[in-house]
């Protein structure tokens, strides 16, 4: 038996990526899973990876009658709701000398905003639920480093880790805990790299652990906070970066030997 048998879970953004890998992780350990997306097509891919522990659900965030409607599917559907992990999000690059105002509106629209009124639209579920219950947003590693070409989208996972703090001291009252995972290079498609070889070598020299991140790395941090592994854990944002947080120089780590010691 899954450590996730019975219980109920949302995530959004599975229709690839970093969400997809959540939700089939999910299904496996028991959850029955509403995988929400703006992408229909790779929703389907993902219900079909998964099969009948998954309904798929059209989701835009950033409009508050698709939310109200994804949810309602939810309380008809499941009648409770255990895991929430607020994950949809889109990767602009922007300079803050000039970034323009449609791009900066649209990344923190559905980066923060979109996961604040995603936590909103199932909190009352939740509250009527029972067992351990469990909110996780995706923020960034990026959002606790900065870089000097993302600024709408460091602000906006920036944002998200405050968002998490406060809802944690909030909703512990209701006995949900709220916590954020900050994911550090991931190999998926938001990364932006393809099949460029080279990039993808620079990216993970700078990695401690010298890989990129694979989707299914964060599912396993999901995991640990949708389990009652974690029941008294909140407020936290969790690096999933293979230590990139540690690389103050953003040089690439080399070997004792290529150091020549």
């Amino acid at each position: 038996m899954g450590r996730l048998e019975g219980r109920c879970a949302v995530v959004t953004g599975a229709g690839n990526g970093i969400g997809r890998a959540v939700a089939i992780r999910l299904a496996s350990e028991g959850a029955r899973v509403a995988a929400m997306d703006i992408d229909t097509d790779g929703l389907k891919i993902t219900a079909n990876e998964i099969g009948s522990a998954c309904i798929p659900v059209e989701l835009d965030v950033t409009n508050d009658n698709s939310l109200k409607s994804a949810f309602d599917i939810v309380e008809s559907e499941f009648g409770e709701l255990h895991v929430l992990h607020a994950n949809a999000g889109i990767a602009n690059h922007s300079l803050g000398s000039t970034c323009s105002h449609e791009v900066w509106d649209r990344t923190i629209s559905v980066n923060l905003t979109g996961a604040f009124r995603t936590i909103q639209a199932g909190l009352p579920i939740m509250r009527e639920s029972t067992g351990h219950r469990a909110i996780i947003a995706t923020a960034s590693v990026q959002a606790l480093r900065g870089t000097a070409w993302n600024v709408s989208y460091d602000a906006s996972k920036a944002g998200v880790t405050g968002m998490v703090r406060s809802c944690a001291h909030e909703f512990g009252a209701y006995g949900i805990t709220v916590n954020a995972i900050a994911p550090g290079p991931i190999d998926t498609r938001m990364l932006g790299v393809g099949d460029d070889e080279q990039k993808r070598g620079r990216l993970a020299g700078r990695v401690p652990l010298r890989r990129l991140g694979r989707p299914e790395d964060i599912a396993g941090a999901v995991t640990f906070f949708a389990t009652p592994d974690s029941a008294f854990v909140t407020g936290q944002v969790l690096p999933v970066d293979g230590g990139l947080i540690m690389n103050a120089t953003g040089k690439a780590y080399m070997t004792p030997e290529e150091r020549g010691h």
